[in-house]
């Protein structure tokens, strides 16, 4: 079982980004470029989705991508928000009925097979459907160097760091 889940955030200002993005968890590994990633596989449940939603809210990023996968149960999510909101998310999941779409197309999903659903006896089956080397590929045709690692980790924040501010 390979599981990948983290946030792609292109931003116009990285110190700005971590100033604000620390309030949400977010702390730097190491130096970015215009396109930080965030490792968000250390929290319990996958909070992808919730926190790139929060950072495409600041004013220094200019979009960010939610994207998780799980090959166990061939289920895989690609999310990209704008200014807080989703402008495109696309989920596969094999066992409930393949694609779910929201929000018109975006060039970036050519790199997905949305809205194939291949038959097993398709000689090109594996070149039709969704699995972990198509997520990681247009992960890292986003931004992410998966060899480098990421830029940043998302550690959810208790109640009292919260609070207190540590």
């Amino acid at each position: 079982m390979a599981t990948f889940c983290g946030v792609i955030c292109e931003v116009s200002d990285e110190a700005a980004f971590y100033a604000k993005a620390d309030a949400l968890g977010v702390r730097k590994l190491r130096d970015a470029k215009r396109t930080i990633t965030i490792d968000t596989s250390a929290a319990f449940t996958d909070p992808s989705e919730k926190l790139a939603r929060e950072l495409s809210a600041l004013a220094c990023v200019t979009r960010t991508f939610a994207i998780f996968g799980q090959s166990s149960v061939d289920g895989y999510v690609v999310a990209e928000n704008v200014g807080g909101e989703i402008v495109r998310r696309v989920l596969y999941n094999r066992d409930y009925g393949g694609w779910e779409t929201r929000g018109a197309p975006r060039p970036w999903e050519a790199e997905l097979p949305v809205g194939r659903e291949p038959d097993e006896d398709d000689d090109d089956y594996d070149a039709q459907r969704m699995d972990m080397r198509k997520l990681l590929s247009l992960a890292t045709k986003l931004g992410w160097d998966i060899d480098a690692g990421p830029h940043a980790t998302y550690e959810k924040r208790g109640l009292l760091a919260r609070i207190f501010g540590k």
